[in-house]
């Protein structure tokens, strides 16, 4: 839900799309589940995304809270979390739960 706010607040996005998937023989993990969040709003800056992707995250500091909060919710359970964006572009999430 934390994801889908952010979208909703700060991303200008017109179209959301979220798919829920088993693990494939590609993925990381062997059993759990891939999400995937895709919008169309604006896009992240190039600063912003090598933050949220940097796996030094220890700690909510810094900007985007809610962001950094979901990958510390995930990193507690195993999980992870991955932005693919460009500004202007929308925004790409890849969420794997599981081992």
């Amino acid at each position: 839900m934390e994801l889908l706010s952010n979208i909703e607040k700060h991303s200008g996005a017109e179209e959301v799309t979220i798919l829920l998937r088993n693990p494939s023989a590609n993925d990381n993990i062997h059993r759990g589940l891939m999400i995937y969040v895709t919008d169309d709003g604006h896009g992240l800056d190039l600063k912003t995304l090598e933050m949220l992707n940097s796996r030094k995250l220890t700690s909510i500091k810094n900007l985007h809270f809610g962001l950094q909060n979901i990958k510390l919710r995930l990193n507690e359970i195993g999980g992870s979390i991955k932005y693919i964006s460009e500004a202007g572009e929308g925004t790409e999430v890849e969420i794997c739960v599981g081992k």
